[in-house]
Order: structure tokens, then sequence, then C-alpha cells
């Protein structure tokens, strides 16, 4: 509908480039005559094309259509050799077509597919962006870029980063994380100009928690942190002294990390559960054996008391993959819980009792 309003909204004169008899030479390379219409408007009154000349090639085969088609170049039509179509729906094989010595076009459509060639004006300058405040803030702040022009007759394209962002085709564009905004002005993707470059800063960097089983890490660099620790998420309080980008935990818990940039913008990391390695069992009357250690498919446990209510699987990096409910245990017996899907590595099994808890540590190979 945009490109009927736009390019052919009443057009006065039609010719059938294709119809049988057709004075206008054709060499089909894919496809043909019988199952394409190809079609010359000229003298439209749209607001982008008024007295100009439209090409539109429709394919109803299911192979492609491939054909140099000669055009009308006599009165009252408009094209002459030399002339640049620009393919403004972008469903053909290339972005434009040029009238050849031949007075013919060369036009490529995929099977069951249609588009519209239209000899527009040429796009002679970049388009320019600007904001409107400030492009450095904290998170949740926000700042409107804008086109100085819009032409309704063409496309527009913002990207970040040089990525396309999906669904950013207006003269304006609201943006809310870092990056480096562009507009793209074209027809179609043809005779594309790029604007001027807008460098937006939101901080901080959202951080997250990384460890290596020992130290845990901070990905955010050059800020202000507090580590914080709790039992559970709930009850997460700062540690003192804790305010280095890196921090050794003393108890295994749930760790956080809050950090505050120079504009004074903070952030936290989601919580990080830290188990430690080779802590002594906190319940040590309650004899839990896991084997094989080192395991590859299966890790097998045995308890040697009753009251364990649950055990929960965790990586390195402190992530439960894995849970499992106890009832009706008997001491003694051998269980085995499934691992031939994890990576190789580190891992703890922790078993819950009613007074307690025990942390198992074993590799999986």
């Amino acid at each position: 509908m945009s490109a009927h309003y736009h390019f052919i909204q009443g057009a006065q004169d039609v010719d059938y480039l294709t119809r049988f008899n057709s004075p206008y030479a054709a060499s089909y390379f894919s496809g043909g005559a019988s199952t394409s219409l190809i079609y010359q408007l000229s003298n439209m009154t749209g607001v982008c094309l008024p007295g100009r000349d439209v090409v539109v090639a429709i394919n109803f085969s299911g192979s492609p259509l491939k054909v140099d088609i000669g055009v009308n170049t006599g009165s009252p039509y408009h094209l002459q050799t030399g002339d640049t179509l620009v393919d403004i729906l972008g469903r053909s094989g290339f972005p434009y077509a040029i009238v050849n010595g031949s007075s013919q076009i060369y036009i490529d459509l995929p099977a069951r597919s249609y588009s519209v060639w239209a000899r527009v004006s040429p796009i002679t300058q970049a388009p320019v962006v600007s904001a409107s405040g400030v492009t450095s803030f904290c998170n949740g702040g926000q700042v409107m870029l804008s086109a100085a022009v819009i032409n309704d007759c063409h496309s527009y394209q913002w990207k970040r980063n040089s990525e396309i962002i999906q669904g950013a085709t207006g003269g304006n564009l609201m943006v809310t994380v870092s990056g480096v905004y562009q507009l793209e002005e074209s027809y179609n993707g043809a005779m594309a100009h790029l604007s001027n470059s807008i460098s937006v800063t939101v901080s901080p960097e959202h951080p997250e928690i990384t460890s290596d089983g020992v130290v845990l890490h901070c990905t955010v660099s050059d800020v202000a942190y507090q580590w914080m620790f709790g039992t559970s998420v709930s009850a997460l309080a700062n540690i003192p002294g804790a305010t280095s980008q890196q921090h050794t935990p003393q108890q295994s818990g749930v760790y956080a990390v809050a950090i505050t940039d120079n504009l004074n913008c903070k952030d936290t990391a989601g919580v990080f559960s830290f188990w430690m390695v080779g802590i002594p069992d906190q319940l040590p009357d309650n004899t839990i054996s896991v084997f094989p250690n080192p395991a590859h498919e299966q890790i097998g446990y045995q308890l040697q008391t009753t009251g364990c209510k649950l055990i929960e699987m965790y990586d390195m990096l402190g992530k439960l993959i894995a849970t499992a409910a106890l009832t009706n245990y008997v001491p003694g017996s051998l269980q085995f819980l499934d691992i031939q899907h994890f990576s190789a590595g580190a891992y703890y099994l922790k078993f819950y009792f009613e007074d307690g808890v025990i942390v198992k540590q074993f590799e999986k190979y």
C-alpha cells in the first residue's frame, strides 16, 4: 500500500510489456511470459514520482524469473537509455536496474514474488541526526535521537554499532543502551547513505560475578565496589572492607556486588551462590560417601543416617543445575544421579538435613 501511495497512485498510462505479440524484446534465462506479468506505468500523481515511470513485475511461477525485458522509451513514457530504476520493495536479486542500450532492464525475482522499480531522484546527501539531550546517563535514563529532515519517499533504518536495530525504521529513536548509533537513508537499501554517528553511554555497565572456584570476580572495571554476603538472598549485608574488584569468600553462601561509577550511577550484580572447596562437613556424625570420583555418567552417594530431605547439585560458578528429593531413604543404600549430559569439571553436592548441611565435591570427566 505504501508503494502504491508514494509511487503508483493515479497512473495515467500503462503498457503491458509481456503481452501477446509484444513489440518489446525479451530474453528469458528462467521463467517465461506465460508465468509472469510485467508492465510499465507513467504519469502518476503519487507524491514521490509525479510524471515519472514505474515498472512492475509479478512472477507467478514456482521458479525464479530472470529476464532482460524491453521497456517503452517513447511518449508518453519517460524512460531513456542509462536511466536507473530502484527496486523500491527490495525483493529482487539486485537493488536497481539500468536501461541498457537495447532499451531493456534486467529483472531477477524469486518464485511467486513481485516488486516495483521506479526512476527516482538520487539521494545525494547523508541524513543528519541529533540527540535531544545528554548522551551519557545512568541506567534507567534515555535520550531521543532524531533526523533533521525526513523524506516520505525514502526508507530509513537505525543501526547500533553497525548492526540493524529491528523495527527501528522511523525518523526518531529512543535510546536506553550504550552504543554508536547511525541512521541509514535509502530506497529500500539502494543508494544508501549513513548519517553522522552519535555515541551513547549508559552507565555503569551491568556487572556479573564469575569465579575460578576460589575467588569471585566482578566483570566491570574502574568503578567502586561493595561486596555483600548472606545465607539467603533476603539476608544480604555488606562485607566490611570488601571493596575491590575481586573477593575471596571465607564461607559458603550467597554473594553479590554493588558498583558505583564516576557519574554516581549504580548497579548490582545478580546473586552468586558459592560453595567452598574442601570445607569440613557441617554434620560430621552424618557420614556420606560420594563415588566414583571422578565420575563420567553417574555419581553415586551413600548415607549412613536418615534425615536428609533434599540434594542439590551446583557447578563451579555456583549455578544450581539439578535437585533430588529423598523419600523413604534406607541408610546404607546406594543411589545415583545422572551426570552424563554435564560438561567436564568440578561439581558440588549439597545434602540438606533438618539440623544442617553437608557439601561434597566430585569431578566429572
